[in-house]
């Protein structure tokens, strides 16, 4: 039990681009009504019928959409990437099963597709949906999360078979607003920069001592300003981290989480940001 709940509990990437996936789904919906016709649907009389059959595709696309785009403004908290887990999509797939359902069955009523309706039928329907969901969804969930798992792993142990731990030191200041203020820091001597809200978190050492400095500014602000330092690179949508103090990098089925010199806690790199700081990284530790 406590090895499932482990198991359950692992991260897992949200999906990004909810319009091919709810399109490709819809699409799956649609195809295998209109070939297989179960649950009596060979049965079904109407002067259109395949393009009744195919208009659940059309309903499962738009429901996807809904929940896709409403939800995440409702409840943001329950979306956090770094929080995602096998569970919770999951949970999250079959709650969009269960509002395909419904949406599908409001849809069969229109069409007078189904003989049953009011709540017995709606809760024949939805066990309908489920039947044919259920299985699929839990095991495409934990098949995708297996193979994006080795993936990332067999990545990160690539970069750490070639990161370059030497910290050459250079004299490179940059004046950071903060506020009406200006304050200058020694780029080399930034470790990470972290997003907090309305300011920034900048990361420092100095005579071997971590420093945190609250900066009234925004991260986009301060990419924008080290987009011509190459050991800079933002990995995710609240952090920028300086390449030259990675000192050790981990996958899990989201991306990769990297440990820098002299800080207790590990950053994550966001599955947008993998590629290009796989690239990064590999050339960092190319010979000049």
């Amino acid at each position: 039990m406590k090895s499932l709940f482990n198991l359950l509990n692992k991260p897992y990437p949200p999906i990004q681009n909810i319009w091919k996936s709810a399109f490709f789904i819809g699409l799956f919906i649609s195809l295998f009504l209109y070939v297989f016709q179960p649950f009596g649907l060979q049965l079904m009389q109407h002067d259109h019928k395949e393009l009744v059959l195919l208009g659940y595709g059309l309903v499962t696309f738009i429901v996807l959409i809904a929940n896709k785009s409403f939800l995440p403004l409702i409840i943001p908290s329950v979306f956090v990437e770094e929080g995602w887990t096998i569970k919770k999509q999951i949970l999250w797939l079959i709650w969009l099963v269960l509002t395909i359902s419904l949406g599908n069955y409001l849809y069969a009523v229109l069409f007078t597709v189904i003989p049953w309706s009011g709540f017995n039928g709606l809760l024949v329907f939805m066990i309908f949906t489920i039947a044919i969901a259920l299985i699929p969804i839990v095991l495409t969930t934990f098949i995708t999360q297996n193979a994006l798992l080795k993936k990332n792993i067999a990545h990160s142990q690539e970069i750490n078979a070639s990161i370059h731990k030497k910290i050459e030191k250079q004299e490179d200041i940059i004046a950071v607003e903060s506020g009406k203020q200006i304050v200058n820091f020694n780029t080399d001597h930034i470790i990470a920069i972290e997003s907090e809200g309305n300011y920034i978190n900048m990361l420092t050492i100095e005579d071997d001592q971590v420093k945190s400095e609250l900066i009234r500014n925004t991260i986009k602000n301060l990419e924008d300003q080290l987009s011509d330092r190459a050991s800079f690179f933002k990995c995710h949508r609240a952090f920028i981290i300086n390449l030259s103090y990675v000192q050790n990098v981990t996958g899990n089925s989201q991306g990769f989480n990297v440990d820098l010199l002299n800080l207790d806690k590990s950053i994550p790199v966001s599955r947008t940001y993998t590629k290009d700081f796989k690239k990064r990284m590999v050339e960092l530790d190319k010979p000049m």
